[in-house]
């Protein structure tokens, strides 16, 4: 049995309730990379570890072959499941969106 990684990677993220696009803003990227993402089978390792450090998620215990336990050390605040960025809450996004327009 083939394992994909990325699909490991999307399952912890769903799991967790994490947004997209908030996790898309966090790591500077779209959406779209990380769909793209999570459809592959063998994700590069420096792209778990910066998704894993992003939800505040230790991967070593899904990846044992790529991480070691204390390789995920969390500064900072998660992003949550609900609608705060860690530091760019919804209400300043908007506030950001208007000044753009």
């Amino acid at each position: 049995m083939i394992i994909n990684y990325g699909k490991i990677v999307e399952f912890t993220i769903r799991a967790k309730g994490i947004s997209l696009e908030e996790l898309a803003f966090e790591l500077r990227t779209n959406r779209r990379t990380l769909y793209n993402w999570f459809q592959t089978p063998l994700l590069k390792r420096d792209v778990i570890y910066v998704i894993g450090m992003a939800i505040h998620h230790d991967f070593s215990r899904e990846f044992p072959q790529l991480f070691k336990s204390n390789e995920f050390a969390f500064r900072g605040s998660q992003l949550s499941s609900g609608r705060q960025h860690a530091n760019f809450s919804i209400k300043g996004k908007s506030k950001f969106v208007k000044l753009l327009e």
